[in-house]
């Protein structure tokens, strides 16, 4: 999902997903697409990763930060339609 969220020209070859995996258990689809949404949004502010072309290049530590700046957002959505541990 986060493949189809990300321009393609903007994901690190080298993007450990498994990592990116285990920093996303339990987020439903949707919260998958707002990591995506989350990473663009860092790579543009922070310009990680800008190469002479401008693109920024999404990598791991990007996705996995997107991911733990939604974890509490997630954890409340889950406790307020019931879904607690």
């Amino acid at each position: 999902l986060l493949r189809k969220v990300i321009p393609a020209d903007w994901l690190d070859p080298i993007t450990d997903w498994k990592k990116v995996t285990d920093a996303c258990q339990s987020f439903s689809a949707v919260f998958v697409a707002e990591v995506g949404k989350a990473s663009m949004l860092l790579a543009l502010s922070e310009r990680v990763g800008v190469s002479d072309s401008l693109t920024p290049v999404i990598g791991t530590n990007v996705l996995i930060e997107a991911a733990n700046d939604l974890r509490s957002q997630h954890e409340r959505s889950n406790a307020k339609i019931g879904f607690v541990k």
